[in-house]
């Protein structure tokens, strides 16, 4: 079954693509397929939503099988402003639709709230929900355990970070400041 996936339809970001023209660009290589816009002005400049997937690759016996990898697997989504990351940031573990971090840009430098989380055991699945005749993914039984939090400003980790083992029990406090 083939996939064609709209940045709009799967995540709703503010990008502010309204203040330049912008050109939507599909694009597939290194088992990656991205969708993404760039301005009409300069198109190496990635600006607004931004989606990466990973290809479907098959299993371990070269036998396709959805009880052991979805047909999708989000590699990473965000947006970008002139080129830098922008915003809310998400990135994923390899084949698994497992979070690695999530997080917020600002203009291409780590800011606010980090949080990372452990790879788990097993994949999780997408799901496509329908609502008010739009189509959304979501990932079933999204169970990801923290192993770290805290904040950066201009890149930099500031303030307390906590750091957990996988029962999420804290292990260890650090402060930046």
């Amino acid at each position: 079954m083939k996939y064609t996936f709209l940045i709009a339809s799967l995540f709703f970001l503010s990008t502010g693509i309204n203040a330049q023209q912008v050109k939507f660009k599909k694009k597939e290589r290194d088992g990656f397929y991205e969708e993404y816009y760039v301005l009409e002005s300069d198109k190496k400049i990635k600006h607004g939503a931004y989606l990466k997937l990973n290809k479907p690759t098959l299993n371990s016996t070269n036998i396709w099988s959805e009880s052991n990898l979805s047909p999708v697997n989000l590699a990473e989504y965000g947006s970008y402003r002139m080129g830098k990351k922008h915003g809310r940031w998400n990135k994923y573990y390899l084949n698994k639709n497992q979070i690695k971090y999530s997080g917020y840009f600002i203009n291409g430098l780590r800011d606010s709230l980090w949080v990372n989380y452990f790879e788990e055991e097993g994949i999780r699945f997408l799901k496509e929900v329908s609502n008010n005749g739009q189509t959304n993914l979501e990932v079933v039984n999204l169970n990801s355990r923290i192993s770290s939090q805290g904040l950066y400003k201009n890149d930099e980790q500031i303030g307390l970070w906590k750091y957990y083992d996988f029962d999420q029990n804290i292990i260890q406090k650090y402060d930046f400041d």
